[in-house]
Order: structure tokens, then sequence, then C-alpha cells
């Protein structure tokens, strides 16, 4: 970083032609956003969405249980106090999460899950649902055995609501033991 600095304090009286100026403007708008960044560790890790994060909360982690992973109940729930505490400062005045809040999340890898929901239930559990079945199953996360890691953030450039879901895993199940796992759960709820 210092020494890209040198090098433009340097190119001072440079002259050089548009596009390159445009370039080095880009190069030294990302370095400068990269700085700022890096003064909030919590971000999630995740780079294809960390240009666009806006507005963002710490992560929330859960340890799974059959609840979370289960077919047939198809959400995450998260404990009230630390939505209370991280994710409700990041809404806007006008959503209501009794209502349900349409969300946009991601997983670690930049994968997107366009219509996820948001929303309290019965006042005392705030849970994830829609497409959590899918990032389920794309994932075979097991209960007890793996965990989660949460961030909410508001889109830049778009203003919308939007997660990051890092998933947490055991290492010391093989895909084969996920599966049976899954399949086992979910057979005895049949």
């Amino acid at each position: 970083m210092e020494a890209a600095a040198l090098m433009l304090v340097s190119l001072t009286y440079l002259e050089v032609d548009q596009k390159t100026a445009q370039d080095m403007e880009k190069q030294r708008n990302e370095a400068i956003r990269e700085a700022i960044l890096s003064d909030r560790p919590w971000l999630p890790p995740v780079p294809s969405v960390k240009p666009f994060i806006g507005k963002c909360s710490k992560a929330i982690k859960k340890q799974l249980e059959d609840s979370d992973v289960k077919d047939n109940q198809a959400r995450l729930s998260l404990k009230k106090d630390s939505v209370v505490k991280e994710f409700l400062p990041v809404l806007k005045s006008y959503e209501n999460v009794k209502d349900g809040i349409e969300v946009i999340a991601y997983d670690s890898y930049g994968n997107k899950y366009e219509r996820m929901k948001f929303i309290l239930w019965a006042d005392k559990m705030y849970v994830f649902t829609r497409q959590w079945k899918q990032f389920c199953e794309d994932h075979k996360l097991v209960s007890y055995n793996d965990g989660v890691k949460v961030w909410m953030f508001r889109d830049n450039r778009t203003d919308k609501l939007c997660v990051v879901i890092k998933p947490i895993f055991d290492q010391s199940l093989s895909l084969a033991e996920r599966d049976f796992r899954r399949m086992s759960l979910n057979e005895k709820t049949s």
C-alpha cells in the first residue's frame, strides 16, 4: 500500500492519456475502499460480495439443530436477543419483520438465494424461510455437527436487504456420512 502511495505522489506532474488517468483513478478508489473495509474486520469473508456491502451487522453464530435442517420445517431460527442487537439496526423504518422481509442471501462462494424471507414468528423467534431448505441441501448441512455465521447488510447499489450465510462444517464428516445423516433425519419425520 505504501509503495502504491509513493508511486502516485511521484506521478503528480506526469501527463497521461485519459484512459490511463481513469485506470489510475479506479485503482486509487479501490485501494481507498480496501483500506476502509480492512478497518471493519467483521465483514463477511466473501470477496464477490464485499464491493457492494453498505451498512453491515456483525455476524451471529448458530449451531444447527434438527429443526433447522429438517426438510419439513425448512427454516433457520436465530436467538431473538442476537437479532435485536445485530440485525434490526440494519433495517429501514418501513420494513416490518413481523410481515416478513424478502432478502437476497449469499453463501461463502457468492452463490445467490434470491428470495429468502426474514420474519419474526409468534413474537418470539426470528427465522429465515423460503430457500433455506435449498441452502441446506446444497451445502449438505447436518444438525449438531455444523453451524452457520450470518451477517446482514444493505447492498450499497440497490439498498436491498441482504445476508451472507457461511456454513461452518464439521470437517470429520464425509459427504457420504452427511447424505446418510440428512436422509435418516428426514425419514424420521415422514
